[in-house]
């Protein structure tokens, strides 16, 4: 089933990227958190997991795994 919105109310983080259009070398990383447990969850997934958001414009981590936004 295809969602198109899912409320999250606890324990979870973002990663938005911004850019000056499709293949920007250097997009701004705007990563949001609940709290500083799920700051460093999403901050290691940035460093060091990278490869789980390749291509992705933005994410959400939650308890449940990670969620590519936008929802389809």
């Amino acid at each position: 089933k295809n969602e198109s919105v899912k409320i999250l109310e606890n324990n979870f983080s973002t990663i938005t990227s911004y850019g000056e259009g499709l293949g920007d070398e250097n997009p701004l990383w705007i990563v949001t958190a609940s709290d500083k447990e799920n700051l460093t969850k999403v901050l290691k997934t940035l460093t060091e997991n990278h490869k789980e958001i390749y291509l992705s414009y933005s994410i959400a981590l939650t308890e449940e795994g990670l969620i590519k936004l936008p929802l389809e």
